[in-house]
């Protein structure tokens, strides 16, 4: 679905989750007007928006203290907000920290069901490979040649998680699945189904 979208469960309405974007800059930034042939970097920002899917906030720096940021504040950097926790972060954080966010709010689903033993194994495996090759055949003359060249290079970035769990069996169980939904902890379920 599309971002801002909405579907109906049992006639609750439910919004979906849609990425959102903050970029602080200065306030002198803010206020420069363009040149002739340039342009500000809150103009070049506009003009990637469409590339970023989602919904791109260009705040000055004046205003930091309205915003929830992880990690120390820095001006012309990109940050991704986290839905359910309400706070930004650094892209190269995000994707581990929204799995994180996942996996807790699973666990706390269960404890609700009545789990008292649960055991989590997430192995999240990221390879990028780059090739490049080329060759050349070269006749002089009598004399035949054959070129060829070819570089490779392999990343590969591994999380793993592997954890038991063991709870107590004092908890109200949950009856229905409606109890869930109407949970203000619970917020990707809605979502999943």
């Amino acid at each position: 679905m599309l971002c801002g979208s909405t579907r109906t469960l049992k006639k609750q309405m439910f919004k979906n989750d849609c990425l959102e974007y903050l970029v602080l800059i200065s306030d002198e930034e803010l206020e420069m007007k363009p040149y002739l042939c340039s342009s500000t970097y809150r103009n070049r920002i506009k003009a990637t928006e469409k590339n970023l899917h989602g919904i791109i906030n260009i705040v000055p720096l004046s205003e930091v203290n309205n915003y929830r940021i992880q990690g120390i504040i820095k001006t012309n950097t990109l940050y991704v907000k986290l839905p359910k926790e309400n706070i930004y972060l650094s892209p190269s954080k995000f994707e581990h920290e929204y799995m994180k966010s996942q996996i807790l709010e699973l666990i706390y689903i269960f404890r609700l069901t009545g789990a008292i033993e649960l055991e989590i194994n997430y192995i999240n495996d990221i390879s990028n490979s780059f090739t490049i090759g080329g060759g050349a055949n070269v006749n002089i003359g009598q004399i035949q040649a054959e070129l060829s060249s070819e570089v490779s290079k392999l990343a590969t970035k591994s999380n793993n998680l592997a954890t038991k769990l063991e709870f107590d069996k004092n908890i109200n169980i949950v009856k229905s699945i409606d109890e869930l939904h109407k949970d203000k902890k619970i917020h990707y379920l809605p979502k999943k189904i």
